[in-house]
């Protein structure tokens, strides 16, 4: 048996371990024990559970979790294929909790701190993407002032040539050489004509049978004056075929044969007037240069332009036969209602003006009939004495909407002198003389035999103001008796309607044998002002010097000149100019406003 020997060193026997490593190893030896001991009492110390350290836990790989092997997930015990390793106590000893709580609230901690830097990128993206977004924003802003300016810089050169055309065509002289109104020769004047597709007139005059002005009866040809205007003005002197050089703009619709043709439909008719003017606006650049108002239209029925839509068009020159200067809505209201119901409350408001007298021009109607004609304002009076005071022969009707019909006026005519020997009152049927030819020639001789034997004639108003009676009588050597307030009429300007009319008031209006017994006293000077003015109210064709197609062109010489489109620039109404000027200032403030806040955004970022 193997002996352990000491050694010798300095001959003396010394023992292989000393005391010290003795002591050292017995220690070692001892707390190896000790360690074994204690780990094998928490490592097999509980036989209920095993807790485990798991890279894996589910679905989620990054998570550490506790797998309870020996339990489902309602917490029921089952047997576990690996109870032989225990590690509660090891995670307890690392101060690490072992309920679910723990990890549930490890996972929302990491969602959440994942959230903020996904928020904070999004931030950091939306920075950059309002960087971007200004800086396009400005410029786009560069560019689009860059763009006005050059618009503005073609358009200041169009006024330009326009206003050169214009004062050229000023400067010319007329036969006389007189820069006044002179009807005896044509204004210096140049307008274009619209060349629309037939639909909009030449068609609605092959529908309408009616729609001619060379019919020889007045109830025929009133409202055709569109038709000949039309017509006169494609061979006329003053047509000019570039656009550029024009003072105005015609625009040749037919919309009275349009409502003729459709049963005086109104709905209808505004509807055919806006069509028109979408034609207008979208085929030429002309209408936006002025808003319309170098653009003329012809609204030669009752109630005149008040069939257009009045917002859209309101800056335009209307030609139209009545000079209404009132508000009569309501009566109108009725008017309309018999045919198109509803239409003022859904199509048109009757109380907006249908004539406006600083634009528009009141043209006498399309008068055709040749024996009027040849009266020339009863220059031949043959074998005729007028023995009768006064005369009036037309429709007079009461009850239901007509009490609203010629303001009761016809009305109280018929009450005061029916059968009365110095003042005819006769009423008649409102379609007496329509339906044939015949029909019309016999009553045509009868109310022309009225106006022959007639020294005043009785021109009251009807649904509308204005009466084709007035011109008539005119042309029959007999003086009109206007009774109508607030009505404009035909050249007023120019003409002194005193020399050869007599006008009484509505509220005067039972008062006639006065008022005629005093103006009879005056009977010649007013049949001598009647022969001097009667060919200022008769249209040729072709159109003569002095007559109503060349009264007609100086009154829309003169409406161009004081509308400024002949000096190339619109006069805007004061108060619209005042509101405008406010409303461009406030927008100018918002908008450097807007760009102070977009700077200091700009700062701060």
């Amino acid at each position: 048996m193997f002996q352990l020997s000491g050694r010798t060193y300095k001959d003396k026997k010394q023992p292989i371990i000393s005391i010290r490593a003795k002591y050292t190893t017995f220690c070692g030896l001892f707390c190896f024990v000790c360690v074994l001991v204690y780990t094998s009492s928490v490592i097999f110390g509980n036989k209920n559970k095993l807790v485990a350290i798991n890279g894996i836990n589910g679905d989620d790989e990054d998570e550490i979790g506790v797998n309870k092997y020996n339990g489902d997930n309602n917490g029921n015990k089952i047997k576990s294929n690996s109870g032989k390793y225990r590690g509660k106590s090891i995670l307890k000893s690392l101060g690490v909790g072992t309920n679910n709580n723990y990890f549930t609230q490890a996972k929302e901690r990491r969602l959440k701190n994942r959230l903020k830097e996904l928020e904070d990128q999004v931030a950091l993206y939306t920075r950059l993407l309002d960087d971007t977004k200004s800086l396009k924003e400005e410029d786009h802003k560069s560019s689009m002032k860059k763009i006005s300016q050059a618009e503005k810089e073609a358009a200041d050169a169009k006024r330009l040539l326009h206003e050169q055309s214009t004062l050229k065509s000023l400067q010319s002289t007329n036969n006389n050489g007189k820069g006044d109104r002179d009807t005896s020769v044509l204004p210096p004047l140049k307008i274009y004509v619209y060349e629309m597709p037939e639909f909009y007139n030449k068609e609605q005059s092959k529908i309408n049978p009616d729609c001619r002005h060379d019919y020889s009866t007045t109830w025929q040809t009133k409202y055709t004056l569109e038709v000949y205007l039309h017509e006169q003005l494609l061979k006329s002197p003053l047509r000019t075929k570039d656009p550029e050089e024009a003072n105005l703009f015609y625009v040749p619709l037919y919309i009275s044969c349009y409502m003729h043709a459709r049963a005086t439909n109104f709905f209808r008719a505004n509807d055919m007037v806006q069509k028109s003017l979408n034609w207008v606006q979208t085929s030429h650049p002309y209408w936006n240069r002025t808003l319309g108002r170098d653009h003329i239209w012809t609204f030669t029925h009752d109630i005149g332009a008040c069939v257009a839509p009045f917002r859209t068009m309101r800056h335009s020159i209307f030609i139209t036969n009545t000079g209404e200067l009132h508000d009569r809505s309501r009566a109108m209201a009725y008017y309309t209602g018999m045919y198109s119901p509803d239409y003022q409350q859904k199509k048109r408001d009757m109380s907006l003006p249908c004539y406006t007298p600083w634009k528009d021009i009141v043209a006498p109607p399309m008068i055709n009939d040749q024996s009027l004609i040849d009266s020339k304002g009863g220059s031949k009076e043959g074998h005729h004495k007028r023995t009768v005071l006064a005369s009036f022969r037309g429709t007079i009707l009461t009850g239901g909407t007509w009490s609203m019909y010629s303001r009761f006026i016809r009305q109280k005519w018929k009450l005061l002198y029916e059968g009365d020997d110095e003042i005819h009152i006769t009423a008649v049927h409102p379609r007496e003389g329509m339906g044939s030819r015949e029909k019309a020639t016999k009553y045509a001789k009868t109310y022309r035999e009225d106006f022959l034997n007639s020294k005043f004639c009785l021109c009251p108003p009807g649904w509308a103001t204005w009466t084709p009676r007035l011109y008539e009588a005119l042309l029959l050597g007999c003086v009109p008796v206007v009774v109508a307030d607030d009505n404009a009429l035909p050249y007023s300007r120019t003409l002194d309607y005193s020399k050869f009319s007599v006008h009484i008031a509505e509220k005067h209006a039972t008062k006639l044998r006065t008022i005629l017994k005093e103006a009879e006293k005056k009977i010649d000077d007013l049949r001598q002002g009647m022969k001097d003015v009667w060919a200022n109210f008769v249209y040729n064709s072709p159109p003569k010097p002095g007559d109503a197609f060349y009264n007609l062109m100086w009154d829309l010489h003169f409406r161009s000149k004081t509308l400024g489109v002949m000096q190339g620039y619109v006069i805007q109404d004061p108060w619209v100019g005042s509101i405008e000027k406010k409303l461009d200032n406030e927008e100018d403030d918002g908008n450097e406003e807007t760009e102070r806040n977009d700077d200091d955004e700009s700062d701060e970022r």
